[in-house]
């Protein structure tokens, strides 16, 4: 019994872990599509991207929250 529950916990800190990091970190091929439009980010189009805080990681979480917005389609599209 004691055994199964080590493992149940186990494996629910793994999950823990990879959502954290999931929330934390911009997956490869969100970079390489990030680096098609923005070529400063090019070195990093090969990775994961961990946010560290720095000026690079703001912008990044800026371009993700951009790329992730859902508008209406009620919604006029700009010509930018």
């Amino acid at each position: 019994m004691k055994i199964l529950a080590l493992s149940f916990l186990a494996l629910i800190s793994s999950f823990t872990a990879q959502a954290a990091k999931n929330a934390t970190c911009v997956a490869q091929s969100e970079m390489q599509e990030i680096a098609k439009s923005f070529p400063q980010f090019q070195d990093l189009a090969g990775k994961d991207y961990c946010y560290d805080g720095g000026a690079d990681s703001h912008l990044i979480a800026g371009i993700e929250f951009m790329r992730k917005t859902q508008f209406r389609s009620s919604m006029d599209r700009s010509s930018d």
